[in-house]
């Protein structure tokens, strides 16, 4: 049974934990097994450094020993993916692990365009402090960072997005792995 890594910012949901064992339910439905970072046992006695390391660690060797990797690409906290999520993409397409991507926000390449756009027009209103002129919403055809896109792409994996405003984020995740079965399959 290949294991998919289960990358995105759901660890910080409220019901983190009900939500990996749904994901992980729909990855064992076609054939696979999910790991997701909270099955890692992080000493919760540890200082802010050390618990900072002991996470950083334990992901990492995670990543390692999967097979696949399937990344929740929804913005998060923002007009874009998870930081760490970012990394962990970034990660694996260095070690040649197989990427897929998912997203429960309509990403459509217009539509991203247009969201970052309006972004960097609202900041710039509202800090006319800052120099936001200088900077453009990024507009390669992609409803993604490039740099996300092509990772996924160069190591056999695909994007998949919903069409909708806010789909629900299981539904997206349950497409997302059913295209990877497919693709392996």
């Amino acid at each position: 049974m290949k294991s998919i890594y289960l990358a995105g910012p759901d660890v910080f949901a409220r019901d983190a934990r009900a939500l990996a064992e749904n994901k992980k339910r729909i990855c064992v439905a076609h054939g696979f097994e999910g790991l997701f970072p909270l099955d890692n046992e992080i000493d919760a006695g540890l200082d802010q450094a050390s618990r900072r390391r002991a996470i950083f660690a334990a992901n990492i060797e995670m990543i390692r020993r999967s097979d696949l990797v399937l990344a929740n690409v929804t913005p998060f906290k923002g007009l874009e993916c998870d930081a760490g999520t970012a990394f962990e993409v970034g990660f694996a397409y260095a070690l040649g692990i197989r990427t897929y991507l998912y997203s429960g926000f309509d990403q459509s390449i217009q539509r991203r365009h247009e969201r970052l756009q309006h972004a960097l027009e609202a900041v710039e209103a509202v800090a006319p402090f800052f120099d936001f002129a200088r900077f453009e919403a990024e507009d390669l055809g992609a409803g993604v960072n490039l740099m996300l896109l092509e990772a996924a792409e160069e190591t056999g994996g695909v994007f998949v997005a919903s069409h909708a405003e806010a789909a629900d984020d299981l539904e997206v995740f349950r497409m997302a792995v059913a295209r990877l079965a497919r693709d392996l399959g």
